[in-house]
């Protein structure tokens, strides 16, 4: 099992300045049925303020945004 949570630092970039703020978080879960075979589920949430988005990101884009996976893993 993971947790993260990560604040992604727009100050140093010349283009975005201080216009936005951009976070994530992650979760992933990990199940292992023996000893080479297991499952996995993430998911991960971002989240994006700041004056400065409409000039940045595609209107539909920049607010919240989420990704998700699963998988087998079968390791040789």
């Amino acid at each position: 099992m993971g947790v993260g949570y990560y604040d992604i630092n727009t100050d140093n970039s010349p283009e975005v300045k201080k216009e936005y703020r951009a976070n994530a978080y992650s979760l992933l879960a990990d199940y292992s049925f023996s000893k080479r075979f297991d499952a996995y589920a993430a998911a991960m949430l971002m989240s994006y303020s700041g004056t400065g988005l409409e000039k940045h990101a595609p209107t539909l884009a920049y607010s919240n945004n989420a990704m998700y996976g699963v998988g087998l893993r079968f390791k040789f």
